[in-house]
Formats: C-alpha cells, structure tokens, sequence
C-alpha cells in the first residue's frame, strides 16, 4: 500500500486545520498515547516503534489485517507465525511477514505513506498454484468507488482476466447500516471485539519483532 494521506481528495473541499490547541495540550496527549500504547504491546518503545505502531501499523494496515484473517478465515488457513517486521522511512513505512501453512504460504504486508505523491493503491494478492485474486481498493477518502476483484487465470500460455464488481454503495453507509442492524435488530455482528482484538495481537506482535531485529534507532 502507498498513501499520500488526504490531501488530493479533499483539497476541493473547504477544509481548515485548526492552530489554535495549545501546544502543552498536544505534548500532553503525545505523552498519554505513549503510556497507553506501550502498555498495550508490553515493552518499551524507541520512537521510531512508536510512530510506526500508531502510524503503518494502527492506522493504515490495520484495515488489511482485518480483511486477511476474513479471507484466511474462509479458506480455512489457521492463524501463523510472525517472521519477519520492520518499521521504516520515520515511522511512515511498516512491514511484516507471516508464516503460514509450515511455510506452505508466506503472508507479507507493506504500507508506505508517500506524502507528496498524489496516488494511492491498496492491493491485496492471494496467490494459488493456478490462479491469482487481487482486491483493489479506492481511497477511503472516495465516496461510492467501488473495489475491484480481479481473478487471473490462464490455459497454458493464454491469460484470462475477470473483473468483478459488486455495486457502487458507500462502503461507511453499509457498516453504519450493519451496527445499526446489530443493535436494534440483534443480527450476527460483521466485526466483533475479538476479531480487533486478533488483528491488533498480530500488529503487537511485528512491533516486538522489529524491536527485536532492528538496530537501536
């Protein structure tokens, strides 16, 4: 995943940053995330860990862990081994490795915000021994762009690719449409605390190992 943040989504818009929080409350609150986040992973961070936890990790693969445990969760493929971490360019890149499958499959994630390039792209790959499915996503910033499957197969050397959408429905519209539902209709709940609580164990567990491997920063 590369990601320029906002800025070329909503630049039509009549946004405004704020300037006036003082500066003692924003050391104040930096300091309470510290506390709290080194709580949750349960050993000391150096700041480079830190921005990464909260930045590559937290606030952007997050939603990709999420959609992965669904989809290793369909194909009946178990919860892995973390192989491999590492947190880079400021805490703006992160990566991780998984083991899957006794090293039959390897689950490998990446983010990167680029801030000054004006794209984005959020793919992910599933790899088979006869065909790939790739999901595409639009940025979250983009009301009613649909995301993209594309299945590539081939016939010997003849290559086939389908692209499959599902509608033009606003992604947030449909989550609020399905608390909603949990709440006043009791339907099955899409994303319980325990699936959270699962993905935000696996990012627990790249932060400790980049800890682990990485140089003193």
């Amino acid at each position: 995943m590369n990601d320029p943040d906002a800025w070329p989504f909503i630049a039509h818009q009549p946004y405004r940053r704020g300037t006036d929080i003082p500066k003692d409350m924003i050391a104040a609150v930096a300091a309470k995330q510290k506390r709290q986040v080194e709580e949750a992973v349960g050993v000391h961070l150096t700041d480079l860990a830190f921005r990464g936890f909260t930045g590559a990790y937290s606030s952007a693969l997050i939603h990709d862990v999420n959609a992965v445990h669904g989809l290793l969760d369909a194909l009946g493929v178990p919860d892995g081994e973390v192989v491999g971490a590492q947190i880079f360019a400021n805490g703006d890149g992160g990566h991780g490795a998984v083991r899957l499958l006794d090293g039959q499959a390897l689950w490998t994630m990446t983010h990167l915000t680029v801030p000054k390039l004006a794209d984005y792209k959020e793919r992910i790959t599933l790899f088979f021994d006869d065909a790939s499915l790739e999901l595409e996503f639009p940025s979250p910033w983009l009301n009613h762009h649909p995301t993209r499957l594309t299945v590539t197969t081939s016939d010997g050397h003849t290559l086939s690719k389908k692209d499959l959408r599902a509608g033009y429905a606003e992604a947030f519209v449909e989550e609020m449409r399905g608390f909603w539902a949990a709440i006043v209709n009791g339907d099955a709940v899409v994303n319980p605390p325990e699936h959270a609580a699962r993905d935000q164990a696996l990012l627990i567990g790249l932060t400790r190992r980049h800890l682990a491997t990485a140089p003193f920063d």
